[in-house]
């Protein structure tokens, strides 16, 4: 299941709202700022509305989530009840982070077109908002 499938309206605006760490490396980079709100929209429109399954789709959707959560925007704005944590791994979050960038980035060998583009413009994005967030 896509995470941000399960925003509400108001962490949408918060989403779109959301300051971006390292935003002018982004730039520099891939070219474009990351907008958040905009990466929402692609994700949704590529997968039908979060219906059909992607696997980049997802991991690209799990790292916005996690910048998301990272910068406060999801904190409280939820009306629904969250997910209870999984227990906590000896490994650490940011390397982790990056396993599943670097996953993403092998994963790209396999997609053409369009859509690897703007996938890889989205990974490179979140990779340079975590690395400092």
């Amino acid at each position: 299941m896509y995470k941000l499938s399960t925003l509400t309206p108001l962490e949408l605006v918060q989403l779109g709202k959301m300051p971006i760490p390292n935003q002018q490396k982004i730039i520099e980079k891939t070219g474009e700022p990351l907008l958040p709100l905009e990466v929402f929209n692609y994700l949704k429109d590529l997968t039908g509305g979060f219906q059909k399954s992607n696997d980049l789709a997802l991991e690209v959707d799990t790292l916005l989530y996690e910048l998301a959560e990272r910068q406060g925007v999801l904190k409280g704005a939820s009306k629904t009840t969250p997910a209870p944590k999984p227990a906590p791994k000896p490994v650490n979050p940011k390397e982790e982070l990056t396993g599943a960038i670097e996953t993403l980035e092998v994963s790209l060998e396999f997609v053409s077109g369009p859509d690897k583009d703007a996938i890889q413009n989205a990974i490179s994005a979140l990779r340079i908002a975590l690395e400092f967030s």
